[in-house]
């Protein structure tokens, strides 16, 4: 039987500044943020908080999706999944820069989903 659960990155727009080479994301279990797509860095939909993991500064992408923008790099000296941080890639999230705040934002303004 196929998991039928969603599994999400958690994209940090405020530490996602346009200058830097790659998205911030969350670490799981709200550990802070990494620049690196690893496994430990998902969260199951139902460790989803609305208003704290998806809001004004964050926002959750499936797993997929995000993993369809990321290419492989090195850090380290290993081959690691990262996401450009490009116009690109803004696009495909629905962001744009704002250089004033040196982060960035959603091109609409959150709306929470209401459950």
């Amino acid at each position: 039987m196929a998991d039928s659960k969603k599994y999400y990155y958690v994209v940090s727009l405020c530490h996602s500044a346009p200058h830097e080479k790659y998205i911030t994301v969350w670490r799981g279990k709200n550990a802070g943020y990494s620049l690196i797509l690893k496994d430990d860095h998902i969260y199951p939909e139902n460790d989803i908080t609305e208003g704290y993991h998806n809001n004004q500064e964050n926002m959750i992408v499936e797993k997929e999706a995000l993993e369809k923008l990321a290419i492989k790099a090195m850090f380290e000296g290993n081959e690691v999944l990262r996401v450009p941080n490009c116009k690109a890639v803004w696009d495909v999230l629905g962001v744009k820069p704002n250089k004033k705040a040196r982060c960035l934002t959603r091109n609409a303004k959150y709306v929470p989903v209401k459950n």
